[in-house]
């Protein structure tokens, strides 16, 4: 194809229309070319050609915009060398628009966002005639179907809901920015950073979210969050280019009368960064790349923010298992506004943030805040090309691990220490170098001669929050927070670097014999006078300290094991009220991730069609069952209140009961519907103060989200939760109609069963919910001689004549049995094989005897050893 990669085709005709002419030159036309050129036919001949022609130009100019804008591709792996803030090459260079041909833009310079109430009515930082990304409110997304014709079907991606005109505010930018086009390497190189900042930015705001294949799930309901509240500045990263085009191809099934399903139209791009790097194997990096410990993505992260910062935008990264309750800046702009980074406080002290969030405003470029993010990166560099060999550790041998010598959040504390004390200290990362048996690592923290600061508390600053400053959320309800004065606590940050007059360098511990301790960013000893110039310049920006900010938990909480009011822990249970006392929730601490977040509300239903199956062959199994329907059971002993007062054997109870239950639904061929605990069951762990006295996070998370009358609770249990503590009434952080519940933690699972709170809750169960047929556990014919043993073909067959069959929802009436699920018997190898392959997806849940949680009753079920 000609117009791929060099000039278009010559084209004959006025407009490049083509010319019909006869062999010879003769231009007088014989009968045969009348015959053939008739009127209509010339008309169809000439829109065809014209139409290819204006195709294989456009296709030209997408190629080389395409290039333009992303640069050739790369012919093999590319490293960044680290670039000290006090090198040429960090400068942020002057802003200017776009060449409105699709032509590249240069790097920008976006200047502070003023206030949103101060914010001009003109955005320039939004053309109306650009390309936008398709948003949730558009009409093309509108996949809601039509109940009478058609459900969407377990397990699909669903629409998402319809974000209202007043969320966000000045910083709503749904349908504001543009989309990358075919998955780009973001980190390929700057100038593929500055476009995909270019596209993705709004106001100078870009977010910044990494996600591996097995995170994509995690990844699609962070994004639907930030929706929520009316953000979609930003910049999903994929760990390969097809987990990036896995995710922007999903689109849910066609329903009632749409031409299309449903899309979400996430946008994302991928990281080459350290890809192939040989190092990686030598330090044990590679392994996690699929896993909870992506080191390349960990690090891309950094990269990212650190040149972000430099092209003079304000980054924000955050987990996938952050969610926000609300728009968060207007409190970063109003009370916050004058902190450059913005962290969260895990253990009250200078050295010990998680970085699970972290944010960047008006940094000055070459300023501390942004050299702290650039040393980050140099020293990750210095170790994982350490010469002539590998850092090694106490015994001898190379310090391997992502979360060793190599953790971005080891070497990211030290480097805010570093700033706060102005002298290289990196006390995190050079533990893991030490001998961690007996208190070795302790006495060398304490070792005068490594001089680490004894007294790490963090600095108090007074903030204002004004009535305007406290934001909204998703339904347009402002966050409990009242306007006045608080206290925040942070630091000043001073510039970090061996340029910076007064840093002190870390001296080698002679004792260690760890020559990482040694300073591993020296200065060149060949300085050019433009790197002279230039480094002058920017330790001019280092006169004035930078502020971080160590985030109230009003403003940026967490799960558990983090530092602040405990009121605020999501383990507390505080997370469930409405308006939410928090703006941003992070999941540090929290186990069985998804159930969680399902059990606050807090999940979009529909992420699971990003998810990447534990077991490929469960999905087709999944979907037989699911037109089949479901079976599940009320009035289950082991889950409630009537159950016994020991935790062990309450949980072992419980976890045998359900794996009794999936046996029989899937023997059966349905999905298994799941109770949950009731929460006043005796054997929960409490404690004063949390929400409803419970706090027992590795066993099971409390809900408010389970439907009162639903079809698991039985008409006793639904006349107890009108009247009593855990079930919603006037005055009750509950709503109406719904009921408490708590959610089994240890044996948690995402495949294969159906919680209640999805039963109740999920659309795509609707056609379950209203097709509810509820039938006695004695009337299923038992194996003879084996009263507590269903016969499945039995059964079946009772159920097809009974005409029950049919019933999308079955649910089993266990009073009869004194609240206990029968087991299976006459099972065939082929069903006993579909039985073990749902177990075999999700192992925790797999209590059937002699499996039991083991080794502790906090655990999955395993075969005690």
């Amino acid at each position: 194809r000609g117009a791929v990669g060099g000039m278009a085709p010559a084209r004959e005709g006025a407009e490049g229309a083509p010319i019909a002419r006869r062999e010879g030159g003769n231009d007088s036309s014989s009968r045969d070319d009348i015959d053939f050129f008739t009127p209509r036919a010339a008309l169809v001949f000439g829109a065809c050609m014209v139409g290819a022609l204006f195709w294989e130009e456009a296709v030209e100019l997408r190629v080389r915009a395409t290039e333009v804008m992303f640069g050739e591709k790369a012919e093999g792996p590319v490293f960044f060398a680290p670039r000290r803030a006090g090198t040429t090459g960090t400068a942020a260079v002057a802003r200017s628009e776009l060449d409105g041909e699709g032509g590249a833009p240069v790097a920008p310079r976006v200047p502070a966002a003023p206030f949103p109430d101060e914010a001009d009515d003109d955005d320039d930082d939004f053309d109306e005639e650009t390309p936008r990304t398709a948003s949730s409110n558009d009409s093309l997304n509108d996949s809601s179907e039509d109940p009478t014709t058609s459900y969407p079907p377990p397990g699909s991606l669903v629409a998402l809901p319809e974000v209202p005109e007043a969320v966000g505010g000045a910083w709503r930018s749904l349908g504001r920015v543009r989309a990358l086009g075919d998955p780009p390497d973001v980190t390929k190189d700057d100038a593929s950073i500055r476009a995909a900042a270019e596209r993705r930015a709004f106001r100078g705001e870009i977010i910044v979210m990494v996600a591996n294949s097995r995170g994509c799930h995690l990844a699609a309901n962070a994004i639907a969050n930030l929706r929520s509240v009316g953000i979609e500045h930003y910049l999903l990263v994929t760990n390969t280019k097809e987990a990036c085009e896995g995710m922007r191809r999903a689109r849910g099934p066609r329903l009632g009368n749409k031409n299309e399903g449903a899309s979400w139209g996430v946008e994302c791009g991928w990281t080459s960064f350290l890809l192939g790097h040989p190092r990686l194997e030598t330090y044990g990096l590679t392994q996690g790349e699929e896993r909870a410990d992506p080191f390349r993505l960990w690090w891309a992260r950094f990269h990212l923010l650190e040149r972000l910062v430099a092209f003079g935008y304000n980054p924000m990264y955050v987990d996938t298992d952050v969610s926000f309750r609300v728009n968060p800046y207007p409190l970063l702009k109003g009370p916050f506004a004058n902190f450059s980074l913005v962290g969260q406080d895990e253990t009250g002290h200078v050295n010990g943030v998680n970085i699970g969030f972290v944010y960047a405003q008006n940094a000055r470029v070459g300023g501390p805040a942004h050299r702290v993010l650039n040393e980050t990166i140099s020293r990750m560099f210095a170790i994982l090309e350490h010469a002539p060999d590998p850092v090694k550790q106490w015994d001898g041998g190379v310090a391997r691990g992502a979360k060793e010598h190599l953790w971005d959040q080891h070497i990211y504390n030290d480097v805010i220490e570093s700033a706060v004390f102005s002298r290289d200290l990196r006390r995190r990362s050079g533990a893991r170098l030490i001998d961690p048996s007996g208190n070795k690592r302790q006495l060398w923290n304490d070792d005068e001669a490594n001089a680490f600061p004894k007294n790490t508390d963090w600095e108090s600053f007074e903030v204002l929050v004004r009535e305007k400053d406290v934001p909204l959320t998703a339904s347009g309800t402002k966050m409990a927070l009242e306007p006045g004065t608080f206290q925040a606590r942070g630091a000043r940050l001073k510039c970090v670097g061996a340029d910076v007059p007064g840093y002190k360098n870390a001296k080698r511990d002679s004792s260690s014999n760890v020559s990482s301790l040694e300073t591993l960013n020296e200065t060149a000893s060949s300085v050019t006078e433009e790197t002279f110039q230039t480094s002058r310049r920017e330790i001019d920006v280092c006169v004035e300290p930078e502020l971080f900010l160590a985030s109230p938990p009003w403003f940026l909480a967490g799960w558990s094991g983090v530092a602040g009011d405990e009121r605020f822990r999501g383990v507390r249970g505080a997370w469930v009220y409405d308006p939410p006392i928090v703006a941003v929730a992070h999941f540090v601490g929290a186990l069985a991730k998804q159930q969680t977040f399902k059990q606050l509300g807090w999940w979009q239903y529909g992420a699971e069609a990003f998810t990447t199956p534990g077991l490929p062959s469960l999905a087709a199994t999944q979907s037989k069952l699911d037109r089949k329907g479901a079976l599940g059971v009320k009035r289950l002993r082991a889950a409630t209140a009537a159950t016994t007062t020991d935790p062990a054997a309450g949980a072992a109870a419980y976890g045998e009961a359900v794996a009794r239950l999936v046996s029989l639904a899937v023997a059966l061929g349905r999905r298994p519907a799941i109770p949950e605990i009731a929460c006043d069951s005796p054997w929960i762990k409490k404690q004063p103060g949390a929400f409803l006295g419970i706090m027992d996070r590795e066993r099971v998370v409390v809900g408010a989200r389970c439907d009162a009358s639903g079809a698991l609770v039985a008409e006793e249990e639904t006349k107890k939760n009108a009247s009593g503590p855990f079930g919603g009434k006037d005055g009750s952080p509950i709503a109406q109609g719904s009921v408490s519940c708590c959610a089994t933690v240890n044996f948690a699972c995402d495949e294969g069963v159906v919680w209640q709170v999805d039963l109740d809750n999920d659309p795509r169960y609707k056609r379950w919910r209203e097709g509810v047929r509820s039938v006695d556990v004695s009337a299923l014919p038992r194996v003879a001689n084996e009263p507590d043993v269903v016969d499945v073909v039995a059964a079946s067959t009772f159920l097809s004549d009974s005409g029950l069959d049919d019933a999308p929802l079955l649910v089993l009436d266990l009073e009869r049995s004194d609240g206990i699920v029968p087991n299976v018997g006459n099972v065939s190898p082929e069903t006993a094989e579909t039985v073990n392959e749902v177990f075999y997806a999700c192992d925790r849940l797999d209590c059937r005897p002699p499996r039991r949680p083991f080794p502790t009753d906090v655990d999955p079920c395993r075969v005690p050893r």
